[in-house]
């Protein structure tokens, strides 16, 4: 019993140190380590350090705010903040995401993503070139969890990312 013990405390030390080369930050419950902000219509959660993701993670967003619609973004180091890059889509090949009643989105990552500074929602009547509705209102993001993922969701294998309502 006491030997059985000992392999999974190993175990564990040798996954939270796999974790820590990786660069990702897990908190309880597979909440990302984020820095919260907002503006008028947009919120995210800013990575330091910069995060990968892989192939298959399944991310759970909470989103404030009274936007009924939503981009949803995942920013590589590499890329600017301004730039309209690492949108997300949809089931249906969308990058417009109804936001439902319980405010919660859960999308799939079907590629990996390198160096993630920042994680973001992006609400109001119209994000960079998407129009998502003269009475949209804006998202904040309030957390971003890492969470396991359902399967047959989106299986269609050209999707950049799938979408779970829960």
């Amino acid at each position: 019993m006491k030997k059985m013990k000992q392999k999974v405390f190993l175990l564990l030390i040798v996954f939270i140190i796999i974790l820590s080369i990786d660069g990702t930050v897990i908190g309880q419950d597979g909440q990302l380590n984020c820095k919260y902000g907002a503006n008028s219509d947009s919120g995210w959660c800013d990575l330091n350090p910069p995060i990968n993701l892989s192939q298959g993670t399944c991310l759970k967003l909470s989103i404030g705010g009274t936007a009924k619609k939503v981009l949803i973004r995942v920013l590589e180091e590499k890329n600017n903040y301004s730039e309209c890059v690492g949108l997300i889509n949809n089931c249906q090949g969308s990058n417009i995401h109804k936001v439902p009643n319980n405010r919660k989105i859960i999308v799939r990552l079907s590629s990996n993503y390198s160096n993630v500074k920042q994680i973001s929602v992006h609400g109001g009547p119209r994000a960079w070139e998407f129009e998502l509705g003269r009475n949209n209102g804006p998202a904040t993001l309030r957390e971003v969890k890492i969470v396991n993922c359902l399967p047959g969701v989106c299986s269609n294998k050209k999707m950049v990312f799938s979408i779970l309502v829960v």
